[in-house]
């Protein structure tokens, strides 16, 4: 059974989509080498509005999933721990967010 839930309260909403065969070869090609599912790429092209420019897209975009990890890693450790060596590294962590930001804008 559906839930029915507002869209707007929702965090994520499932989409289908229809694509051509070769489309789905070429957004697969592009999944495996980042790293990532192939549903990440489909989301990666659609926020992007067009297709991924550059092998740099791709290799910042493969990086953004482990530095979110700990990331996230850290800052339970901080709420846990309270440890002064987790708010250092989350705040490093932070930094090299903020340089891949500006690497994206760059390219």
């Amino acid at each position: 059974m559906p839930w029915h839930r507002d869209p707007e309260e929702c965090r994520c909403v499932q989409v289908t989509i229809t694509a051509r065969v070769r489309d789905i070869q070429d957004w697969r090609r592009d999944a495996e080498a980042m790293g990532i599912s192939l549903s990440k790429a489909i989301w990666l092209r659609a926020q992007a509005g067009r297709p991924l420019p550059s092998e740099g897209h791709l290799a910042l975009a493969k990086a953004l999933g482990p530095i979110g990890n700990n990331l996230n890693q850290a800052v339970r450790l901080l709420y846990r721990d309270g440890a002064v060596s987790s708010a250092v590294a989350v705040e490093e962590t932070l930094r090299v967010v903020a340089s891949l930001q500006e690497e994206l804008r760059r390219l």
